[in-house]
């Protein structure tokens, strides 16, 4: 039997005769992967958060107000799509691959930032500045994958040697922690499901589902659909009651990464999408843009002077049709400009990449 090696992008590749197999891009995961960046992008626009920023929850309708929490419930698993997809397939640690995942980070950041020193008056050169860019501090998700990532040897080894019961007994201990601590009392230690730790938990419990499937991930993909749509549905309903009794921190808590509803919400999504079988060659490019894409509209210059002002702009002028067509020609827009910087990273890559491959063959 050929032995298959699968891998954090979400390929099934292996070796046939002796020889490496060009990986195959799982369609299904990879249209799973487009939704969640979109997803991560309504997640950013935050119609809850501007409703709320208009006028205090009393002064809203309750289908206004239970709509944009809806909104709000149906994006909120989208980071923790990206990170188990990577626990899914296993991320298979090489240090060029990592190499280059940091010098794309780099390459967005500081081509944006720069392009605002030239451009805006507000914006300002500076050192501390332009290594913080480089570093790509001004992304919270970019820090806590690259740690997920470094540390992904210890986890796969984990997963590799536990069993059955000490694996399934380790994660129920740990997310009976996370909850406790992490979301009912909301420590620092998980930041809201923003920090490596949980990023480490969604990793581990893919790598168990892949390892040690039960039988509720082998369900009809309308049963996690459904699902899905009840959770988002009754998270905003509690969200609605909350607002209006006055307990806005238990409302948003809601919403965090690590609430137990958006793993619900994770896993159900999720499993109803390797449910479905197909190739498409159009899918598995367009993801593979996905991250240049969150790299686009959440950079913090972007996000401050373009991304934001424009939905809050759009959001007090207009609503319904008029909102929807503005907003996904603009995501449009952003889609193609990121399309863009994508193809000149990969340019610069290369040439970078030939250039110390040349070196190195002459030594």
């Amino acid at each position: 039997m050929n032995k298959q090696k699968y891998t954090s992008s979400g390929s099934v590749g292996g070796r046939i005769n002796g020889q490496k197999a060009f990986p195959v891009r799982e369609s299904n995961i990879e249209l799973l992967r487009i939704l969640a960046m979109l997803l991560v992008v309504l997640f950013h626009i935050d119609l809850l958060g501007m409703s709320l920023d208009t006028a205090s929850a009393d002064r809203w309708q309750d289908v206004s107000l239970v709509g944009y929490a809806w909104l709000k419930s149906l994006s909120m698993p989208c980071v923790n799509l990206f990170v188990f997809i990577s626990g899914w397939f296993g991320i298979q640690f090489d240090r060029r691959k990592f190499l280059s995942l940091c010098f794309t980070v780099a390459f967005f950041s500081v081509s944006i930032y720069f392009y605002y020193v030239l451009t805006a008056s507000d914006v300002t050169f500076s050192l501390k500045k332009f290594l913080y860019t480089v570093f790509g501090l001004g992304y919270w998700f970019v820090p806590s994958y690259l740690l997920l990532y470094l540390f992904s040897p210890v986890l796969n080894r984990f997963a590799d040697v536990s069993d059955r019961k000490t694996f399934g007994t380790t994660l129920v201990g740990l997310y009976l922690f996370m909850f406790v601590y992490g979301w009912l009392f909301d420590n620092h230690w998980f930041d809201k499901g923003c920090s490596p730790l949980f990023f480490f938990y969604l990793y581990l419990t893919a790598r168990y589902f892949h390892r040690h499937p039960v039988p509720l991930t082998r369900l009809g993909w309308q049963v996690y659909a459904a699902v899905f749509v009840a959770v988002s549905v009754v998270v905003a309903l509690l969200a609605l009651l909350l607002f209006r009794s006055g307990a806005d921190l238990w409302a948003w808590r809601l919403f965090h990464y690590n609430s137990p509803f958006n793993l619900l919400e994770t896993l159900s999504l999720f499993f109803c999408f390797t449910r479905l079988h197909f190739s498409s060659r159009f899918i598995n490019r367009l993801a593979s843009v996905s991250f240049a894409i969150y790299l686009f509209h959440a950079h913090p210059l972007f996000f401050e002077k373009v991304f934001h002002p424009f939905f809050y702009g759009l959001f007090l002028r207009a609503s319904g049709l008029p909102f929807a067509g503005y907003a996904v020609g603009f995501v449009g827009l952003m889609v193609v400009g990121s399309m863009a910087f994508h193809l000149c990273r990969v340019a610069v890559w290369k040439g970078w990449d030939g250039c110390c491959r040349f070196i190195r063959g002459k030594k």
